[in-house]
C-alpha cells in the first residue's frame, strides 16, 4: 500500500510537519549524514579518504553515530534510555540507518512506532530520509538479533519520503578528487607539503577546514594555511579565506568563488 495520505496517520503527520517547518530541512540531514561519515573516517588522525576504508565495526557504528549528530542537528534532546530514540512533538521515533538502500533492521520494539529511516551512500553523494509506521505485516526475516528488515516492495511503499533518494549530499571532497591528484596530495610525508600540493591542485575550488585539517593531519587550519601562503604567491597564487571582507573583495576581483566564511578557503591565480 502507498505511504497514508494526511489525515490517515495524524502522529505521522505531526513527525512531518515537524520537518518541513525547518527550512532547509533536507540541508541539514545531508549535513548530519556527513558530518557522521566523516567522524567515523576521522581523517586529521587516521588519514582515511573513504567510509570504505573503515573497519567493520566502525562502519557498524555509523547508525549510532548518525543518531547522534541528527539528535544535536535538529535539538532532539537528550539520550533516552529503553525508549525511542527521540520524541518529536510529543511522538516517539526510533532513528534507523543502512548502508543498502531499503534494508533497515528494525527491532522488535519499534513495531507500533515511527521509524525515521535514513540512507546514504558517499561514493555518489545519495542519500533519502523518510518516515514510516512500522507495523508486523510489513516486517520480514529476521537475523539473531530477531531484527527485521521492511518488506520489499510493499512495505517501502508506505515510506513517507521527506528527502527522495537524490544525489545531494555534502561531498567528500578528497573522495570526489581524480585519484592523481589525490594520490600526489597525499603522497607528501609533510603537512604543508601535502597543503601546498592540495592547494595547487585546487585552485580555483572552494576548500572547507574540515579537508584542510585531514591533510595537513593536524588541528588549526588557520595557521596551516596561512604558513603555505608565501609558499603559493612566487606561483602567482593567492590563498583567501572568506573571514576577511578584504579577501572575499579579492576573490571578487580575481573571478574565482568567494569563500563564504572563515570555514572556507579559495587559491586563485592572481
Amino acid at each position: 500500500m502507498p505511504a497514508p495520505k494526511p489525515g490517515v496517520d495524524p502522529e505521522l503527520d505531526q513527525v512531518t510537519a515537524w520537518f518541513q517547518a525547518r527550512q532547509g530541512f533536507a540541508d541539514e540531514f545531508g549535513l548530519s549524514i556527513r558530518t557522521a561519515f566523516d567522524e567515523i573516517m576521522d581523517t586529521p588522525r587516521t588519514g582515511r579518504w573513504s567510509f570504505e576504508q573503515c573497519h567493520t565495526l566502525e562502519k557498524n557504528y555509523m547508525g549510532f553515530k548518525l543518531e547522534h549528530v541528527i539528535r544535536r542537528q535538529f535539538d532532539l534532546g537528550p539520550i533516552r534510555p529503553k525508549k525511542m530514540d527521540y520524541q518529536i512533538d510529543g511522538v516517539d521515533v526510533d532513528c534507523k540507518w543502512t548502508k543498502n538502500f531499503g534494508l533497515w533492521q528494525i527491532p522488535r520494539e519499534a513495531v507500533g512506532h515511527i521509524c525515521l529511516v535514513v540512507w546514504a551512500k558517499d561514493e555518489t553523494r545519495e542519500f533519502a530520509v523518510g518516515l514510516i509506521r512500522i507495523r508486523e505485516e510489513i516486517l520480514v526475516g529476521g537475523n539473531q538479533d530477531k531484527k527485521r528488515t521492511i518488506q520489499s516492495p510493499g512495505g517501502r511503499s508506505e515510506i513517507r519520503w521527506l528527502v527522495p533518494r537524490m544525489p545531494s549530499l555534502p561531498k567528500n571532497f578528497l573522495e570526489s578528487l581524480p585519484a592523481v591528484d589525490r594520490d600526489a596530495i597525499l603522497g607528501h610525508r609533510g603537512g604543508d607539503d601535502r597543503l601546498t600540493e592540495l592547494f595547487i591542485r585546487c585552485e580555483g575550488e572552494v576548500i572547507k577546514r574540515h579537508t584542510i585539517e585531514s591533510v595537513a593531519q593536524q588541528k588549526d587550519a588557520l595557521r596551516r594555511a596561512r604558513a603555505v601562503r608565501p609558499r603559493l604567491l612566487p606561483l602567482g597564487l593567492e590563498l583567501l579565506n572568506g573571514n576577511w571582507n578584504e579577501q572575499k573583495q579579492r576573490a571578487k576581483e580575481l573571478g574565482g568563488p568567494v569563500p563564504a566564511d572563515s570555514e572556507e578557503w579559495v587559491c586563485l591565480r592572481s
